[in-house]
Order: C-alpha cells, then structure tokens, then sequence
C-alpha cells in the first residue's frame, strides 16, 4: 500500500509541474504545395482552362491521360468533365504520379506530367512552389 501511495503521488507531481506541451502546427506538406505550384503554372490556377492540344482543367488534362488512369486503377472511372473539377483532376494526378512516382520525388513528377517540357517549365514551377512555401 505505502508503495502505491509513493507511485501515485510522484505521479501527480511530476504532472503538476510539467510544462505546458509545445504545440508545433504541421508541417507543410511539399506534395500538395508542388501540385498547387504546378496548377498554378498548368492553367493560372483556372479550372475550367482549355489548352490548345485537347488539354482541359487546372491541371490540363487529356483524354490519353483520363484513359491511363482508368486503366491503372478500380472503381470510379473519369471522363473528359473531370477534368473541370479541381478535387477530380487532383485525383487523377495522383493516381498517375502514386504508380509512376511512388517516392513523390517532386521533379520526377514533372516529367511524368509533362515530359517534353523545357528546363524554363520546371524552374516556373519551382518558383511557384517557392511563393507557396513562403507564404506559411
């Protein structure tokens, strides 16, 4: 009994007088900020954009890109339309960079998403995810 009583009240002052936890907020998550980065650059952040070569949405999708992701995966099938939702085109990308980008290497990303496209391409985006990053 008296070693129970010991235990107890230790417990309750090492508690009394411990300091108040440190809240830290969450880091930020680089992947969201270089698809937002990446939005940004795509389609100036419009989700309804049309591009020039059959591309649409925010993150200007194709038709060729709505048929891999369909055939990477089960369950819900995208269309064209999608690709005019933000949540939807979000979710394609990320079924596309998920089975060729498992590691979420950023600039790996890039070329997945736009293979034939130039160093300046790649520093835009860059840049854009810099302001992102900055502004937390």
């Amino acid at each position: 009994m008296k070693k129970l009583l010991v235990i107890i009240f230790a417990c309750t002052t090492i508690t009394g007088y411990a300091p108040p936890p440190t809240i830290m907020p969450p880091a930020p998550d680089h992947w969201e900020l270089w698809t937002m980065a990446l939005i940004q650059v795509e389609s100036g952040g419009k989700d309804n954009a049309l591009g020039t070569k059959n591309d649409t949405g925010c993150l200007q999708i194709t038709p060729i890109l709505v048929k891999e992701v369909n055939r990477l995966q089960s369950g819900r099938r995208y269309t064209m339309n999608d690709a005019l939702n933000r949540k939807r085109s979000i979710e394609m990308y990320n079924i596309i960079q998920g089975y060729y980008n498992p590691e979420k290497d950023l600039h790996l990303a890039l070329k997945i998403w736009n293979p034939k496209a130039p160093l300046s391409y790649h520093k835009k985006v860059q840049a854009e995810y810099e302001k992102l990053k900055n502004k937390l």
